[in-house]
């Protein structure tokens, strides 16, 4: 392990390359002037972001997922002269309509996501409820699901882009 990140700890391998992206990014954001962005992070990663941002004193950084206390985040690093806003990140919301007859979970459109090429990391929170369920998505995860998801499990699915009315990101159905 880097002797620079010995303060947290042993860490897994993969843990340990993500805390030597992020130092990376910190760095580049205060000394090159560059805005970065991490893919989608779940809460450990997130947790252990959070360590690192504290040790090296940066403040310039934003956690987003799309709505308010989403679970899966991406982690905005922002250089000196950007104000972190939520509107630089890339995350579109796609929403699937269904019968409220047919009982879809989460796994059933994390299922559909993955099968059609898309990778976790590019996946945030899937918010489930009767009849309709929003995805959280990097830009061009978004537009595979909008172009290629017609069904989900066995099920027709309407896909649209954006959060559904009908839908509350403040309840918590994540299943």
């Amino acid at each position: 392990m880097s002797s620079r990140l010995s303060f947290l700890g042993p860490l897994e391998r993969g843990d340990e390359i993500f805390a030597a992206s992020v130092l990376s990014r910190i760095e580049s954001a205060q000394n090159k002037y560059q805005s970065s962005f991490t893919f989608f992070l779940n809460e450990a990663k997130a947790e252990l972001a959070k360590k690192l941002l504290a040790s090296q004193s940066f403040e310039g950084f934003m956690f987003w997922g799309g709505y308010e206390n989403a679970e899966r985040v991406i982690l905005g690093l922002f250089a000196p002269y950007d104000e972190p806003k939520k509107e630089a990140f890339d995350i579109r919301a796609v929403s699937f309509k269904f019968r409220e007859k047919d009982e879809l979970t989460h796994r059933d459109f994390l299922g559909a996501l993955i099968n059609l090429g898309i990778t976790r990391d590019t996946i945030g929170d899937i918010i489930v409820d009767r009849g309709a369920a929003v995805a959280f998505l990097t830009d061009t995860a978004a537009e595979l699901a909008l172009g290629g998801i017609e069904k989900v499990s066995r099920t027709g699915v309407k896909t649209t882009e954006g959060i559904l009315p009908i839908l509350n990101t403040e309840k918590d159905s994540r299943r």
